[in-house]
């Protein structure tokens, strides 16, 4: 191969990964007005606690990252399961959704709509904010996806965006 052609090759490759890199880096983030909560969470959790103010979808890996921000303490929200926060997907123009929900003493699991779950893994990033990642291979997740967040499992307090749901990415093509 001349010098030429290898110089080629080598930028083709180059850009490729690049390309690879920055799609499956994309995030997708909204803002949510802070007040918003519908209803009163009991206990020790107030509205600021289950108040959400953002929330982000993205690829970290392979797996994919799902992170909220509360205006109160997010460790008051994980306390029960009533009041923490939750994501849901759907595949576009379809129906069925996949949940992310907390279950006993801060686990996470990742569902899809027939039954199939994964672990999630919780972490609490800052006084306000958590993280939440999965392996969306196991579920089916598409590579195309919408998504929200909440925070009340039976109950909805917050829900980031409002209405409607974000769009996502598992990956993308240059």
């Amino acid at each position: 191969m001349g010098l030429r052609k290898r110089i080629f090759a080598s930028a083709g490759i180059i850009v490729s990964a690049a390309c690879v890199a920055t799609a499956l880096a994309a995030t997708t983030t909204v803002d949510d007005p802070a007040g918003d909560v519908s209803g009163s969470p009991s206990g020790a959790t107030t509205k600021h606690d289950v108040d959400i103010t953002g929330a982000s979808a993205g690829m970290s890996g392979n797996k994919v990252k799902l992170t909220i921000h509360v205006k109160g303490s997010i460790d008051a929200a994980l306390k029960r399961v009533e009041t923490s926060p939750g994501f849901a997907f759907k595949r576009p123009r379809h129906p069925q959704a996949f949940d992310v929900f907390g279950t006993a003493n801060n686990g996470y699991t990742a569902e899809n709509y027939t039954g199939n779950s994964v672990p999630a893994n919780l972490n609490v990033t800052s006084e306000h904010s958590a993280s939440i990642t999965f392996n969306p291979a196991p579920i089916g997740l598409p590579n195309n996806y919408r998504w929200y967040a909440v925070t009340g499992v039976c109950q909805p307090f917050d829900r980031a965006p409002d209405s409607g749901w974000a769009e996502g990415q598992i990956s993308k093509r240059c």
